[in-house]
């Protein structure tokens, strides 16, 4: 892991109403930093905050508070900086049923970011990359003329992470990227992923409320609860000596 901070996240915060006059912070003033090349768990139950902070990363969401990307604010880009950053930050969702669009050939799904972060490809170019990316997930381009429906949850993923790939990112959110598979093709997802981060030294932040599979995963982890980061440690730390209450029960409930 290297020393260089690739994301500084500094007082981060986002609140939805409730009601008019009630407000909710689903992020709750949270700060940390993720190295280059670093796989950063972020882990807690449904509801803790850790996909709402995700998809403030990925400037899905608004949210308050600075988000640094190889110290550039955020806030500060616009137009063609905001692209650039774009093609450098990918997310991968957690449902691979949902996140493909029934609709469109595999081709088309991994290829379309292609089209507005490359435009100069050729049509042809593009299908080469696409089947390239593809291959290296483990599929390849026989099933470039096919549709999501006839893949399994585990080779949709595969499609997802592929579509992430395509546009050689530096950074990918992985939203609870296992949890809609079974253990077995969860194990092959998590050393897929693993494989793709040593070959091109990606940085991920994996977000989960699997213990096991962040503990798989993670160089560090942060423990999120009720909005807010309650412990942020080693893996190595985390599981063998934990200091947070709270991150105690969620090791406890996974064994």
């Amino acid at each position: 892991m290297s020393k260089e901070v690739l994301l500084d996240v500094r007082h981060l915060t986002q609140q939805f109403h409730l009601t008019k006059k009630i407000k909710v912070k689903a992020v709750d003033d949270v700060s940390f930093r993720i190295h280059k090349g670093e796989i950063f768990g972020l882990v807690g139950e449904s509801g803790s905050g850790k996909t709402t902070l995700g998809m403030a990363l990925a400037g899905l969401i608004k949210a308050s508070g600075d988000i640094f990307y190889k110290k550039i604010n955020m806030k500060s880009l616009s137009g063609k900086g905001k692209k650039a950053l774009k093609q450098k930050m990918q997310i991968v969702f957690q449902d691979p049923y949902n996140s493909l669009n029934p609709r469109m050939t595999i081709e088309d799904i991994v290829s379309e970011g292609l089209i507005v972060h490359y435009p100069e490809l050729s049509k042809a170019e593009r299908r080469q990359r696409a089947a390239a990316v593809l291959e290296e997930v483990g599929l390849g381009a026989e099933v470039l003329r096919r549709y999501p429906h006839e893949f399994s949850g585990g080779q949709r993923q595969r499609i997802a992470i592929a579509r992430a790939l395509v546009l050689k990112p530096e950074f990918i959110i992985l939203d609870e990227p296992t949890s809609a598979l079974d253990v077995t093709i969860q194990a092959q997802i998590i050393k897929l992923l693993q494989d793709i981060r040593r070959q091109r030294n990606i940085t991920y932040l994996f977000i989960s409320h699997d213990m096991k599979a962040v503990r798989a995963m993670a160089d560090r982890i942060a423990v999120m609860k009720d909005g807010k980061i309650v412990e942020l440690n080693t893996a190595a730390q985390i599981f063998t000596a934990p200091q947070n209450d709270y991150t105690k029960l969620l090791i406890e409930a996974s064994l």
